[in-house]
């Protein structure tokens, strides 16, 4: 057992460590240990003191080491680094890579020595092969090594499918509570208060759980406005008047797991339980209220350009290729509806397409070159307008001071409308995705970003309007239906 008995006269040691990965289990493919060793747009796995590198970066990990130095100063804390790895939303993570990466963690753990608490970064909805809720995996096997005495609290993203192994096995959980996700550094910091007060008290908060019986689409839960933001409000008035903690989740609808869905977790300190399981009842009664105004009409790209407007800068959210959920964000269908109604002023963002990306640097700027197109019996001539090496500094308020590396990157001309082309899937929720090749948003009145919600932060001031749009919809048609194999029994797939 590594846990160390309180005592007066030396520090809390608190490890720290992290595993983030949001799982798209319909896309093809599987990721790999290599996305994790060396994503396009975050930080590569760490070990050890390499995650001091993330002190004053305005992420999860960034927070969580502020507030722990803060008190380490006074000397009440020793700050014990372990590992970190996180990759951006993908397919299905290979099982090879999830088990090394979790023996991984447990090496670092043992090594470490005795330990008062673990800090945990997650994201909530990772998904393996042969594991279907890798985050409760994980605070299983950390709670076994190191035993039940030793606080573990644990932040997740806001989109977490939580399950009980998850509740169970961590003394708080901590999700963030902003979609677009601003608050990801402040929620480091709570995550760590969290931990703090936990060893001073020296109990275990009580609590109380409960899940949705209906999954919410993303675009769905922006908690800017509308239900979700509503919903979001009730909960805090709820956790101030009755002294609580609340631990709020939209789930991830593109995992196909037991425990998808939105879910609530309700902290109070010791002896609480009936408080707790009382403000879970009720704001979960209010949350299905809300499920007819949790439904997401979408549009079909043709659909969609044709509601636009002159002279009205307007967004077109193309929720359904969104590389931010996974998605290969290589649909071309919103790029082909603006060109054919000869759309002025208009830019598609961005596309992950390598192959167009390299054709474009060979022939240069101001050169042309072919594609072959879905549903163009004739081969398309694009422009260069612009080349950039694809690596950009985020200025954003979600992702400031990231550094994103797509890989060879275009800006392209195909008649009226504009389209970046990079080498890897990044969600263009920075300003930075257009500046690296010579863009801004004031050049154009239609941006069509490959985003679900996360665009608003830094895209939200400049647009009139906003259109969701689904590119698999056809007009006057539904959009296809995911199939589901592993959903709770009674879970319907919409609101």
């Amino acid at each position: 057992m590594h846990f160390l008995p309180a005592s007066p006269a030396r520090p809390w040691r608190i490890g720290l460590l992290g595993l983030v990965h949001e799982t798209n289990t319909f896309e093809a493919g599987q990721t790999g240990y290599d996305a994790f060793a060396r994503p396009a747009d975050r930080e590569p796995l760490m070990r050890g003191a390499e995650l001091l590198r993330m002190r004053g970066t305005r992420s999860v990990m960034g927070g969580m080491l502020g507030q722990l130095e803060a008190v380490a100063r006074a000397e009440q804390v020793e700050v014990v680094p372990l590992y970190r790895a996180s990759a951006a939303p993908s397919a299905l993570v290979d099982g090879q890579a999830w088990l090394r990466m979790r023996q991984e963690i447990l090496a670092q753990v043992d090594e470490a020595g005795p330990l008062d608490a673990l800090l945990v970064e997650l994201h909530g909805a990772m998904v393996a092969d042969g594991e279907d809720d890798c985050e409760g995996a994980l605070l299983a096997a950390l709670r076994e090594r190191v035993g039940g005495r030793c606080t573990i609290v644990a932040s997740l993203d806001f989109h977490a499918n939580v399950s009980p192994a998850m509740v169970g096995h961590a003394d708080m959980l901590v999700p963030y509570r902003t979609y677009p996700h601003v608050d990801m550094h402040a929620t480091g910091e709570r995550c760590a208060r969290r931990l703090l007060a936990c060893l001073a008290t020296g109990a275990r908060p009580a609590r109380a759980w409960a899940q949705a019986h209906f999954l919410v689409p993303l675009v769905s839960q922006y908690t800017g406005d509308g239900a979700m933001a509503d919903f979001m409000q009730a909960c805090k008035e709820r956790a101030r008047r009755d002294g609580l903690d609340m631990a709020l989740c939209g789930g991830f609808a593109l995992a196909d797991t037991p425990h998808a869905g939105p879910s609530l977790a309700v902290y109070a300190p010791a002896g609480g339980e009936a408080a707790a399981q009382r403000a879970a009842r009720d704001l979960m009664a209010l949350l299905d209220t809300l499920r007819p105004q949790l439904a997401a009409p979408l549009h079909a790209p043709q659909e969609a350009v044709a509601l636009l407007r002159r002279g009205e800068r307007t967004l077109l959210a193309d929720v359904a290729d969104n590389p931010g959920a996974g998605c290969g964000a290589q649909s071309t269908a919103l790029l082909c509806a603006l060109h054919d109604a000869q759309v002025a002023r208009s830019l598609v963002a961005t596309l992950n397409l390598p192959d167009w990306a390299a054709a474009a640097h060979a022939a240069g700027e101001g050169g042309q070159f072919t594609v072959a197109l879905p549903g163009r019996v004739q081969p398309v001539r694009l422009r260069v307008l612009t080349l950039s090496d694809g690596r950009y500094a985020c200025t954003g308020a979600m992702w400031a001071g990231r550094e994103v590396r797509q890989g060879p990157t275009a800006r392209l001309a195909w008649g009226s409308v504009e389209a970046i082309v990079a080498s890897a899937p990044v969600q263009a929720l920075d300003p930075g995705a257009l500046a690296c090749v010579g863009a801004k948003p004031g050049d154009y009145d239609v941006l069509s970003l490959k985003s679900s919600v996360h665009y608003r932060a830094a895209f939200g001031p400049w647009a009139q309007r906003i259109l969701n749009v689904d590119a698999r919809r056809m007009p006057g048609q539904a959009a296809p239906s995911l199939a589901y194999h592993r959903l709770r029994p009674g879970v319907a797939t919409h609101p």
